[in-house]
């Protein structure tokens, strides 16, 4: 069970006051800023799965349903989604390779028998 608790970052749990709401009662370090919390005040994050509390961790709402990441893994995942918004949209129009733009070695115009319509 420790090794299981390990590989997800997680740590048995203490009894003592969590420091997000201050109630007592089995807490577990927060894997960021090691502080203990309750389970009412932490959350796992999506893509690294393991446990932070409250103030670690953060909502994103860049899908049609809440996800939670740590502070590190949201970040990641904000330059991730910028990089998706950044690429072309698809299905306007035609879409040749590069080669197809030079001439070819007889200096023929090059052929667009392969480009593809999206």
């Amino acid at each position: 069970q420790q090794q299981q608790q390990q590989q997800q970052g997680g740590r048995a749990a203490d009894f003592g006051q969590c420091w997000v709401c201050r109630q007592d009662g089995a807490c577990v370090p927060c894997a960021f800023c090691e502080k203990s919390a309750c389970s009412a005040c932490l959350q796992q994050c999506e893509r690294c799965q393991y446990t932070f509390c409250a103030f670690c961790s953060t909502p994103n709402y860049d899908r049609p349903w809440d996800r939670v990441f740590c502070l590190s893994c949201n970040e990641a995942e904000s330059r991730a989604s910028k990089f998706k918004q950044a690429s072309p949209p698809q299905g306007l129009g035609l879409v040749m390779p590069a080669q197809q733009y030079m001439l070819t070695a007889d200096g023929a115009a090059p052929s667009y028998a392969h480009a593809k319509l999206y």
